[in-house]
């Protein structure tokens, strides 16, 4: 009798609790602590465990830059009907847009339910499409092709750490990602000192130099981008300017590459650069990528993402100032002003001087909403944090507790919420804080 309960009373048991996130504290005076967070309080304070230390610690936020977590993120996939909505405050939320009208949008997400933000919070709209994801990491070495160059200069060599390449010396990585012909491939990149990188895309010796294929460098001034051919037979595509690399030390790259039409548009944190246009027949031989590190500086490459494209750029929009209507730009690049009733049923209602229309979504590819004036409701109060997501995007938020499971806080922009604890990769603290150029950059040190 006893043993025929037995397996009922095993399959009730319940289920085990997550293991607490390993990760890194880093301080503002450049300490770094390994170890597991147990939980953030909303005052904030971070508990956190180390070994070597003896059990929990507790830390007041006061003096913590960041806690950057190893954990993975748990997010679908499937892009079918996402939008990437960004904020006027510089958040960035991914998820499927169900409604917005005068006052609201509702976006559904995987990591919090159904979000209801308020409009005028909304800076703009992109549509990601339902386009196959080729790659998406790194999560390791596995795959890739390291390789250092001395030139007796040093060390280098890209290693992984905390999900990203980093190398502090000349050094080349590279893999056979199988590009598709249409393709869109995003990265972030991250430079303490001089940013010295080359870029190779369709190689087929995944070599740093020589073969067939294209290859952008990228300094703090100059975009560049050069046909290569096995011959050795170079060709100079064009350069461009790219205001602000100087003083920034990370960008988010997004290149979007057609094969048939021999272009390469590449965007930087969301706006558009430049778009490059091979006049002879396509060199890319191959179907790899190569990262070449060719200064003795510190740099890092994480989030790298390999896509098919549809052929839908990600739009640059206003960027210096405040629009006074509504924008829509189109996949064949048309842009129309005027006022955005609302989108519903995959339409958006859209009306202009001379008339009203109802636009299918399929046919837009990026929305900028008006701006409002700028409010004090933008800017960071004082014990708000960051929480960037380990795929892309981040949220701001007061923040009321962070447990194994969930995240709980309120925004401006559509109040109190609960997220689950494994969107995200990393907690920034004090926003309000002055930073020195130098807080940002990612420590070699760090695990």
């Amino acid at each position: 009798m006893l043993l025929s309960i037995l397996p009922v009373l095993s399959q009730t048991n319940p289920p085990a609790a997550p293991l607490p996130a390993t990760g890194t504290l880093s301080f503002f005076n450049g300490d770094l602590l390994q170890g597991q967070l147990l939980r953030v309080t909303g005052d904030p304070r971070v508990q956190w465990q180390n070994a070597d230390l003896g059990g929990a610690l507790d830390f007041s936020a006061a003096n913590l830059h960041k806690l950057t977590l190893t954990q993975p993120t748990a997010a679908p996939r499937d892009t079918t009907n996402q939008f990437l909505v960004r904020l006027h405050n510089g958040d960035e939320l991914i998820g499927r847009l169900l409604a917005l009208d005068a006052d609201k949008l509702v976006l559904d997400t995987w990591f919090g339910g159904q979000l209801t933000i308020q409009r005028p919070a909304v800076r703009s709209l992109r549509p990601l499409g339902g386009n196959r994801v080729v790659y998406e990491g790194p999560t390791g070495l596995d795959g890739w092709r390291p390789s250092a160059f001395n030139f007796g200069r040093g060390t280098g060599g890209f290693q992984f750490k905390n999900g990203a390449f980093v190398s502090s010396g000349p050094s080349a990585i590279s893999r056979d990602l199988n590009l598709p012909a249409s393709m869109r491939l995003e990265f972030d990149l991250q430079w303490q000192g001089t940013l010295q990188l080359m870029m190779t895309v369709f190689s087929e010796s995944l070599q740093p130099w020589g073969g067939d294929g294209y290859q952008f460098l990228f300094n703090q001034y100059n975009f560049s981008l050069t046909r290569l051919a096995r011959d050795g037979n170079q060709a100079q595509l064009g350069s461009v300017q790219v205001l602000g690399m100087n003083t920034r030390n990370k960008a988010h790259l997004a290149l979007h590459v057609d094969k048939a039409a021999r272009t390469f548009t590449l965007a930087v944190d969301g706006e558009t650069v430049q778009t490059w246009k091979d006049a002879a027949e396509f060199s890319g031989k191959g179907t790899g990528l190569v990262f070449f590190q060719q200064g003795q500086f510190n740099t890092k490459i994480s989030k790298i993402r390999v896509s098919e494209w549809d052929g839908k750029n990600e739009s640059s929009g206003s960027t210096t100032n405040r629009p006074t209507e509504d924008m829509l730009e189109l996949i064949n690049r048309d842009k129309v002003n005027g006022k955005l009733a609302g989108i519903r049923d995959g339409k958006a209602a859209f009306s202009t001087g001379f008339a009203s229309m109802e636009i299918p979504l399929a046919r837009v590819q990026f929305v900028e909403l008006t701006a409002p004036a700028v409010t004090a409701t933008n800017a960071p109060a004082a014990n708000d944090v960051r929480l960037f997501f380990a795929d892309r995007g981040s949220l701001t938020l007061a923040l009321a507790g962070w447990d194994q499971k969930q995240v709980r806080g309120r925004s401006p922009a559509f109040g109190d919420a609960t997220f689950t604890t494994a969107a995200f990769n990393q907690i920034q603290f004090n926003l309000a804080r002055d930073r020195k150029p130098e807080a940002d950059s990612f420590d070699a040190r760090e695990p």
